[in-house]
């Protein structure tokens, strides 16, 4: 018997309908639904990736041999702010981590990530137009254009496509960040400093940034004018889902602005945790340094800021040895030889120390 209209034998003899037969729309519901699931697993799959990471990244002076980033590992997601606490006299350390985050400085080795892209693969103008938003500490925004043109400035250099035109956008952008003054057209340069970080902060999220990383963001502010512009950050980062990253040496932005912390001495990461955490059971001997060094109110005698004896090491040697053995009060022979690994001590809680590793523990007062 052979098969009618519309249908066909197979090899082994059964009879099927032919594909002109099946109903169009069926077919277009078909492929919708197999276009949707396939959008849902590309969607679980790029939530599983860090908005932004550094997966061994190392920086090296080709004058001085130095590592200036020695093998820094760390992710970070959206919805969260994070705090990279940096010495504040190593400006080397500080310009080429902003470098890297930025995608201006190449690292000699590592990558870095923005979810599954690879920095390393795209061009700064790209990361900048289409990723990333920065508040450097210089150059922030132009002081010759108005806070508007600044914005539309950003925009046009990342030859994106905006669905609204440019200065409505702009125009949106700066009522967000509460920009408001009586010469709105006057140029940047005239407009008192926390009208400024304003307009920076509005020019780095105009091109829709997953990530903010604001450099050093309160620097030469007063105490009233650094509140305006934490609460701003903090404000949003809750309203748009924003990854906000702080390269700071304020322990005072950390305590008010953190998730989560990161402790860097010489180039290496010597300790990560919960901002809560890292406070009240700090463990890494250089981050104990630190916190004994902040003035506190609740002291009624009137004493001395403690500091942090001896002097940085020859960064040349790093590599080789814990970085900030020739400091530390708790220094054994083995720091002298070994690099400590970024060990998890608790969860969450990474520390650097061969001395703090979980297996062993030091008493913090309690030197050699």
């Amino acid at each position: 018997k052979t098969a009618g209209d519309g249908q066909k034998k197979t090899r082994a003899g059964r009879v099927t309908v032919a594909s002109a037969s099946v109903d169009p729309a069926m077919r277009l519901s078909s492929r919708i639904d197999k276009e949707l699931k396939r959008s849902k697993a590309d969607s679980i799959r790029l939530k599983s990736y860090p908005t932004f990471s550094m997966n061994k990244v190392t920086v090296t002076d080709k004058k001085s041999g130095r590592h200036v980033l020695d093998r820094m590992t760390q992710a970070f997601y959206a919805a969260h702010v994070y705090s990279v606490l940096l010495p504040d006299n190593d400006r080397v350390l500080h310009e080429t981590l902003m470098g890297v985050m930025s995608g201006i400085i190449r690292p000699h080795d590592g990558n870095v990530m923005n979810k599954s892209a690879n920095l390393l693969e795209l061009e700064p103008g790209e990361v900048r137009g289409h990723r990333l938003g920065l508040v450097p500490q210089q150059y922030a925004v132009r002081d010759d254009m108005s806070a508007e043109r600044n914005l539309v400035y950003a925009m046009d250099a990342s030859e994106r496509t905006f669905l609204k035109p440019k200065p409505v956008i702009a125009r949106e952008l700066l009522h967000k960040v509460h920009f408001d003054v009586d010469t709105p057209n006057a140029p940047v340069g005239k407009l008192d400093v926390v009208e400024q970080r304003r307009v920076a902060i509005a020019r780095a999220i105009a091109c829709e940034a997953e990530v903010l990383i604001a450099d050093e963001p309160t620097t030469a502010l007063d105490v009233t004018v650094q509140a305006q512009v934490l609460s701003l950050l903090k404000g949003l980062q809750d309203t748009l889902n924003t990854g906000i990253l702080l390269i700071t040496h304020n322990l005072g932005i950390v305590w008010q602005m953190a998730d989560d912390v990161m402790v860097m001495y010489a180039g290496r990461t010597c300790e990560y945790a919960p901002m809560e955490e890292l406070y009240a059971n700090p463990l890494h001997p250089y981050t104990w340094g630190l916190l004994d060094s902040m003035p506190k109110l609740s002291d009624k005698a009137k004493t001395d800021l403690k500091t942090i004896p001896g002097v940085p090491p020859d960064l040349r040697l790093t590599g080789t040895c814990c970085n900030f053995y020739n400091r530390c009060p708790y220094a054994c022979e083995k720091c002298k030889n070994e690099v400590p690994p970024l060990v998890e001590v608790k969860p969450g809680h990474f520390v650097a120390c061969h001395r703090q590793n979980g297996e062993e523990s030091l008493v913090r007062g309690e030197a050699n």
